[in-house]
């Protein structure tokens, strides 16, 4: 089997193993366990099973070794409890875990750790809750590549990232280093730091030099540092020592918390007040070379959630959004529940027109819930919304006299609670005009929602952009099938004529329907008409058939 998909940089050379052994179970150890597929060269490690293997001794990844994360159902593998070891191991490939040793992991140990090992990748990994670091290669460690993985949440006694101790050929590009007190790595070693995105360092700092009496060559390049709540300096770097030898390029820094990107270019200056060695070309081309983007790229990419394993569960979430704060949230320490929360009590579901809302008790610990709905008394139950935050749901689309049935579930870092208990409603549609506003419908990409001129109801109006094609649709709910009065109330502040074609569930019901000029864009009126609709739920679009586009349209009433 080749590299990995999407492999750059030193560790790119790794090919890992090619017989495939299946994980079938969450056992620390035994058949089918995790710790049994490491254990054996030469193999291919896919997962039938998702969820947490909690670890009671250290595990050693055998030579030759592909770990595919990518293979587990949803949410993935999470390995905790205890370090992974590579240390005197070669040629291994490791997608998509999440490694969290944990406050129960021995406290002078990392989650990933490997010492005089060789030709590795790790890719899409989450590597957090380390005791000493999260991460670590040491004794003379090479050929290895870290990429778009998130290290971070370190816990006591260190809180720290990564130590690389005299590594050679280290390519640690497109990461997210987030709430580690130092070490984001400690780069000592002759490495590639590209496209990385430092959060939220501690006390001691961020980015943290070799200090040592061996010269070490790296090129720094396009990172980002971005000082959070828990950093009590501006330390974005420290602990360099002239044998610090950079190529550094493209990095910013943003030091003044105030909920936003905008970090300035580091200056020569910045770095010769660090003491570091400034050289004058790259010092690393490695076979695979690393894609280099902007440093605010890699800013928008760890935002996004692309960083760390996929897809990212309750946890690394928090993570994202504490980075997403730019400067406001954040923390270094603190030991994160491992047991998965109480399900929820007291859901409570309410009809309403094609909708029911849905409340319910916070559980304790949960970071998150997942909304559940079937046609039936006990199920089976489909998910209809995951990673709501709130106490609360509202379900809309639903047909009218249908009865449905509703559990909510907690979900944390360690996994998913039992269902609650289940509360059902039937939606109803009520008896006199339903009123539908635009703006909570959709319209053409050139369209906005404005509330720029006067008279408009409920939180706005939609102004159709300027062209044949442009529209605006609402979906509207009746209880039965029939003949129904559509009203639309619109405003076209010229005095030409802005028609525009009438369709019902994507059916043209009439072509050209006027929309006459009401000379001011404050001055509305009304357009009604009389169509037959379906029981249930209908698309109801005005499409425009001239260049002008659409009137301005406010809402549609139905009765």
């Amino acid at each position: 089997m080749g590299p990995a998909p999407g492999a750059q940089g030193y560790g790119a050379v790794a090919t890992g193993g090619t017989t495939v052994f299946h994980v079938t179970n969450l056992n620390a150890s035994g058949t089918g366990s995790f710790s049994d597929a490491i254990s054996v060269s030469g193999r291919r490690v896919v997962f039938d099973v998702a969820g947490t293997i909690t670890l009671t001794s250290e595990p050693a990844i055998s030579n030759n070794t592909t770990i595919d994360g990518t293979t587990a159902p949803s949410p993935g593998i999470t390995i905790t409890g205890q370090p992974v070891s590579t240390s005197n191991r070669s040629n291994i490939i490791i997608r998509n875990i999440r490694f969290r040793e944990s406050i129960t992991g021995p406290s002078g140990k990392c989650s990933l750790q490997g010492s005089a090992c060789d030709t590795i990748m790790v890719d899409h990994c989450s590597i957090e809750w380390g005791r000493w670091d999260c991460l670590e290669f040491t004794g003379s460690s090479h050929d290895i590549t870290v990429q778009y993985c998130m290290i971070g949440h370190g816990l006591d006694p260190q809180y720290f990232g990564c130590l690389i101790d005299a590594g050679d050929r280290i390519s640690l590009h497109h990461n997210l280093w987030i709430d580690d007190n130092n070490r984001n790595p400690k780069l000592k070693g002759n490495c590639q730091y590209i496209n990385n995105v430092v959060y939220n360092w501690g006390s001691a700092g961020g980015l943290q030099g070799g200090h040592s009496s061996a010269p070490w060559k790296s090129d720094v390049l396009n990172n980002y540092f971005i000082k959070g709540p828990s950093s009590g300096n501006d330390n974005w770097s420290l602990d360099c020592t002239a044998n610090d030898q950079w190529f550094a390029s493209g990095n910013f820094l943003d030091l003044d918390k105030n909920g936003s990107v905008n970090g300035t270019l580091i200056a020569t200056a910045q770095y010769n007040t660090l003491g570091v060695t400034l050289l004058t070309a790259l010092q690393h081309s490695p076979a695979d070379a690393v894609t280099v983007d902007s440093a605010s790229t890699a800013v928008s990419q760890a935002a996004s959630g692309s960083y760390g394993c996929q897809p990212l569960d309750a946890f690394d979430v928090g993570l994202v959004n504490y980075l997403k704060s730019y400067g406001t949230q954040g923390m270094i320490g603190g030991n994160p529940s491992v047991s998965a929360p109480a399900a929820p009590t007291g859901l409570a579901a309410t009809s309403g027109n094609a909708q029911v809302s849905l409340t319910w008790t916070a559980s304790a610990s949960a970071s998150s819930y997942n909304v559940k709905r079937a046609t039936t008394s006990g199920g089976p139950y489909t998910n209809i919304a995951t990673g709501v935050t709130a106490t609360s749901y509202v379900n809309t689309g639903l047909t009218n006299g249908t009865t449905y049935y509703f559990v909510v579930s907690a979900v944390n870092i360690a996994g998913e609670s039992a269902n609650s208990a289940q509360a059902s409603a039937k939606p109803v549609a009520p008896s006199g005009p339903v009123v539908y506003q635009s703006e909570s419908g959709t319209w053409d990409a050139a369209g906005v929602s404005e509330t720029t001129n006067a008279g408009w109801t409920g939180t706005g109006y939609v102004n159709p952009g300027n062209a044949i094609g442009a529209f605006s649709e609402v979906t509207v709910n009746v209880a039965t099938a029939g003949s129904y009065s559509i009203d639309f109330r619109f405003a076209n502040g010229t005095t030409t004529n802005r028609p525009a074609d009438l369709r019902i569930n994507g059916t043209v019901v009439q072509s050209a329907v006027a929309f006459n000029g009401t000379v001011a864009w404050t001055t509305w009126s009304d357009v009604i008409v009389t169509k037959t609709l379906n029981a249930g739920n209908n698309t109801i679009r005005l499409t425009a058939t001239t260049a002008n586009g659409c009137a301005n349209l406010d809402k549609v009433t139905v009765q």
